[in-house]
């Protein structure tokens, strides 16, 4: 599993911090901890990168609508844990490998 996260709330100058925002987006699946995603993104959060599951489903998220898919992940995929292995970043992009694992 490859994620990358847009990194809106730090600058290209700055990895480090562009770094611990993709991992805590990781975090936020993972259900193991007590980071909610207003935490992690900026009010005015819209994600436009998802694949819509279906015809009916939007094209885009806010912020609210992750964390319903969050709980709704967390309650189907109770048993699975997530961890983050490898972290590569330049500029203001970042990709992190994380593995799922059942518990």
């Amino acid at each position: 599993l490859s994620l990358i996260a847009p990194t809106t709330l730090a600058s290209a100058a700055d990895l480090e911090a562009n770094e611990k925002v993709a991992y805590e987006s990781i975090l936020l699946w993972t259900g193991n901890s007590d980071l909610k995603a207003e935490d992690v993104f900026a009010p005015n959060y819209v994600n436009h990168v998802d694949t819509p599951i279906s015809a009916d489903a939007p094209s885009s998220r806010d912020l609210k609508a992750l964390e319903e898919e969050l709980a709704q992940y967390h309650s189907a995929f109770s048993d699975v844990e997530v961890t983050s292995s490898e972290q590569l970043a330049q500029g203001n992009m970042v990709a992190t490998r994380a593995q799922p694992r059942r518990l």
